[in-house]
């Protein structure tokens, strides 16, 4: 099992490169997902307010 883990994670030699873009992107897109929901509650918030 760890043998075939290894070889997903290296890949082909840019394996780590990849990993860390992809945690990177995903970091990114949840960034964003969260700032809208929170932008938009908060939106919400104020409208319910007039």
């Amino acid at each position: 099992m760890l043998n075939g883990f290894d070889e997903v994670f290296i890949m082909d030699g840019n394996g780590p490169y990849v990993w860390s873009c992809l945690v990177i992107f995903i970091l990114i897109l949840v960034l964003n997902i969260f700032t809208a929901l929170k932008r938009k509650n908060k939106i919400l918030k104020s409208l319910k307010k007039l």
